[in-house]
């Protein structure tokens, strides 16, 4: 009789465990998708609007973008990197179409709701010639009721 309860016990756990595992996974794909998203169209408003355009309607469609993806907590911070001419998105480095080729995300080992993302993107040296960089960005989000935000970017 031990020996059938201790059975069902561990096929249980083994079971409960796949499932919880197969869960936190598709939530954290769900997030990865969310900074994908949100980075892409960062990307293609900088690409697609004309540097003639005054500030303030650039900041206003980076805004329109980060509504949807973002806390208010980063996007008040966001305004003011705006304010000084900063991307805090980006923390200064920028984003180019190209920097979607080496794009990466990973779940930040031992920080909940953290993530690391990587990319090359295109920047100049004190010359004007273009230089790739690597780009690390520490991607904090947090959980809402309807899915996640990003709150910090580091």
């Amino acid at each position: 009789m031990k020996i059938i309860i201790t059975s069902i016990a561990i096929c249980f756990s083994v079971f409960t465990g796949s499932s919880i595992y197969g869960q936190n996974s598709a939530s954290n794909c769900k997030v990865e998708v969310m900074i994908k998203n949100f980075y892409r169209e960062h990307c293609r408003i900088w690409e697609s609007t004309p540097r003639s355009i005054p500030a303030n309607l650039l900041y206003n469609k980076i805004d329109s973008n980060a509504q949807r993806y973002c806390t208010m907590r980063i996007r008040n911070e966001a305004r003011e990197w705006d304010e000084d001419g900063h991307d805090l998105y980006t923390n200064d480095y920028g984003i180019v179409s190209e920097s979607f080729k080496s794009f990466s995300i990973k779940r930040a080992p031992q920080k909940t709701n953290t993530y690391i993302v990587t990319y090359l993107t295109i920047n100049y040296d004190t010359n004007k010639r273009p230089v790739k960089q690597r780009v690390t960005l520490r991607i904090s989000v947090v959980k809402i009721k309807d899915g996640c935000r990003i709150n910090e970017v580091h």
